[in-house]
């Protein structure tokens, strides 16, 4: 059964880290080093990479996600992008070239290394479309 996973991208971390990886894409050649040959081989036609990751709190959520499960991105109470799950990837040291390590948490190599990729569509009236159903 494919599940639909929301993620929020309200405050100012979530905002800037989707901003960097996700609204443009983040550049395939900056994170080869931290992929498989075979999930190389799965990108192997694209420029650029869009990527999310869940810190520690969250990692019962990504155990649950599988490829093809769906993820909306929401802010300020609007889904505002919807992406398929292609793979997931638990890596600290990826996780840290994307967005760093996370300041406000005291252990100092906290970061987002529960990590997935996806194929991503802005939704900008999803949200609307879906309360007048």
């Amino acid at each position: 059964m494919t599940r639909l996973f929301l993620a929020p991208r309200s405050n100012e971390t979530s905002r800037a880290h989707f901003l960097a990886t996700l609204e443009s894409g983040y550049p395939i050649k900056d994170v080869e080093q931290f992929l498989t040959e075979g999930e190389r081989n799965l990108f192997s036609e694209k420029k650029s990479l869009y990527i999310w990751g869940n810190q520690k709190a969250k990692k019962g959520s990504w155990n649950k996600m599988n490829i093809g499960d769906f993820v909306a991105f929401y802010a300020k109470g609007e889904l505002v992008y919807v992406g398929k799950c292609i793979l997931k990837k638990h890596s600290a040291e990826l996780a840290r070239q994307l967005w760093g390590n996370d300041p406000k948490k005291k252990d100092q190599n906290a970061t987002w290394e529960y990590t997935f990729f996806l194929s991503l569509k802005p939704q900008p009236r999803l949200f609307y479309l879906l309360r007048h159903i």
